[in-house]
């Protein structure tokens, strides 16, 4: 029963504009509200990525993202735009579409479109949870299927990898916690394993990856120039989670503290940053080119 109402409100949410009447402005606000005010962080994470696409202009681009997760839409909370979004499978969909997001289950080490699809490839929080002996491969793939850009943002260096420490063990006091509900305790236990993964794989480090993009980039004949952005306090990053650790309304009122708070403190990299975000581009194409 709860299952299909949160397959319910989710539809409401991210559908609203196949909705009649008051579903449909219910569903919009909701959107609105719910996914960008009360998720900082994730705001932060994209926030970035939406402002170079919107800088260079690529509105009418063609947009794939890469990981976009079973329950979720990625970056369409935050550029209302159509695009293409890939993960293993979308376990709340049975759908081709949601909201912006067309969905398309392949895996990204083979993924199944022709060379130069597209003008841009995102993939956002993905790589810390793949095998470093599968970079090669997976970044390969990602530049051959790509025309112009491809942006990567993953967790990185050994702050990120002290911080998260730091939540795997408050994650596991919490979920030792008797008197924890059930439903909180699993959605903790999910949080806490993406965390192990993160241990087991080992962080990607920067180097690491711009090295192999210029390898795979060279492939391809691209000829390639690369950047790195530094992305989200890691003292926010931890904060949030300690928020969402919290009760409801309690989470509540720091997310609205953490929204009244300016983009440019959250992301000034107070006691460092959490994430690296690496852009590449392709100079010898321009967008739309075919």
């Amino acid at each position: 029963m709860f299952e299909m109402f949160i397959n319910k409100f989710r539809e409401l949410l991210f559908n609203y504009k196949t909705k009649p009447g008051i579903r449909g402005v219910i569903g919009k606000y909701l959107r609105i509200y719910i996914l960008k005010f009360l998720e900082p962080t994730n705001r932060i994470r994209y926030l970035p990525v939406t402002k170079y696409l919107n800088d260079n202009r690529f509105k009418n681009a063609s947009i794939l993202e890469i990981g976009v997760g079973p329950k979720g839409t990625g970056i369409t909370k935050y550029l209302i735009k159509k695009i293409v979004g890939l993960d293993l499978n979308f376990s709340f969909y049975t759908g081709k579409q949601l909201g912006f997001l067309d969905m398309v289950r392949g895996d990204c080490s083979s993924l199944p479109f022709k060379s130069k699809t597209f003008d841009c490839i995102i993939c956002m929080d993905t790589l810390e949870h793949i095998s470093h002996e599968r970079y090669f491969d997976i970044l390969s793939e990602i530049i051959r299927v790509c025309r112009k850009t491809v942006i990567l943002g993953f967790p990185s260096g050994k702050i990120a990898e002290k911080f998260e420490e730091r939540v795997r063990i408050l994650y596991e006091k919490k979920i030792a916690d008797k008197n924890l509900h059930p439903l909180k305790r699993q959605i903790i236990k999910e949080r806490s394993d993406f965390l192990i993964e993160h241990k087991d794989k080992k962080l990607p480090a920067v180097e690491e990856i711009i090295d192999i993009l210029k390898k795979a980039a060279t492939k391809y004949n691209w000829v390639s120039d690369t950047r790195i952005l530094e992305n989200e306090s890691v003292r926010f990053w931890y904060y949030s989670v300690l928020a969402r650790l919290g009760s409801k309304p309690g989470y509540v009122i720091k997310s609205l503290a953490f929204n009244l708070v300016p983009y440019c403190i959250l992301n000034s990299g107070w006691g460092g940053f959490y994430r690296k975000i690496v852009i590449i581009e392709n100079k010898s194409e321009n967008i739309g080119d075919t």
